[in-house]
């Protein structure tokens, strides 16, 4: 997902944050380690709606809005979520936009991870587990709300067991972890909301307008437990996704997924060479507000 934090924007709206002004970095992170917003998922129910267990207490409240990522099994789980019925190491994941229930497309596997957006507010939310040297954003510009900078390279990024899962784009004026106000999460993933209920045997899918591009190929694991595969691909500002000939069931209206897009490069795998990050040509950029 390309997602700002509110913590972030509410720093933008406060002047407490200057894109064009502030020293502004980013981090890659692996998302391997529990603390802050970031907690490890031991268990997700293949339930209506699907209930995810973490392996420490999350401090998350109903209503915040998480990203989640790695779960096998039940992949239906990894997305983007409002969540609910939060008990100390449990909480309900409901969609972002409507606060439907979701449905689990499977037993729980193994692994993810989870971060809470909505908490976040500084590095030290969010860095677990730092990789490599966090790089200076250059050419910093801002224009009715669209944040751009150019593209940015991470140089000979140690090799480690773990994959790269996000990019974190933070402030890094204050110059420290438990002071540098985050800005902007990145996974490599769009999300993609179901405007039009999609019954059996259908060829294609009314969606929201698509902010990035989505290969042809592409399987989507929907939040109502349906799967879908794309059979052309999806372009900015498509309002439809022609698929290949839907399964029962099909697709009920609100539902959303986390889709990879084109080229995202997430997750990754470090081998000692550069990892480049090259700013979105279209609309956003890095981020719009």
């Amino acid at each position: 997902m390309n997602l700002v934090f509110p913590n972030g924007l509410n720093a933008f709206l406060t002047k407490a944050i200057s894109w064009t002004a502030d020293s502004i970095k980013a981090m890659l992170v692996d998302l391997s380690s529990a603390g802050g917003a970031v907690t490890l998922i031991s268990n997700v129910t293949n339930a209506s709606p699907m209930v995810a267990s973490t392996t420490t207490s999350h401090g998350y409240s109903n209503g915040d809005i998480v990203v989640m990522g790695g779960v096998g099994g039940n992949t239906a789980a990894n997305g983007t979520w409002k969540i609910a019925g939060v008990t100390a190491t449990t909480f309900q994941l409901t969609t972002r936009v409507d606060g439907l229930n979701s449905t689990g497309s499977g037993a729980y596997t193994s692994g993810g991870y989870c971060v809470d957006v909505t908490l976040a507010q500084f590095n030290s939310s969010v860095n677990g587990t730092r990789v490599g040297t966090d790089v200076a954003l250059g050419s910093l510009s801002a224009s009715l709300g669209v944040a751009n900078a150019a593209a940015f390279t991470w140089a000979a990024v140690p090799t480690q067991a773990n994959t790269v899962k996000a990019v974190i784009v933070y402030d890094a004026t204050p110059g420290a972890d438990a002071s540098n106000p985050v800005i902007a999460f990145y996974d490599g993933k769009t999300q993609v909301y179901v405007d039009k209920a999609v019954s059996a045997a259908d060829t294609s899918i009314t969606v929201v307008p698509l902010t990035a591009v989505i290969p042809s190929g592409t399987t989507i694991v929907w939040s109502d437990g349906h799967s879908s595969t794309t059979s052309a691909q999806g372009n900015v500002g498509d309002r439809t996704l022609s698929i290949n000939a839907q399964a029962a069931g099909g697709v009920a209206v609100g539902s959303t997924a986390d889709v990879s897009t084109l080229s995202c490069g997430l997750p990754l795998t470090t081998n000692g060479g550069n990892i480049q990050f090259t700013p979105d040509t279209g609309t956003n950029k890095m981020f719009a507000i």
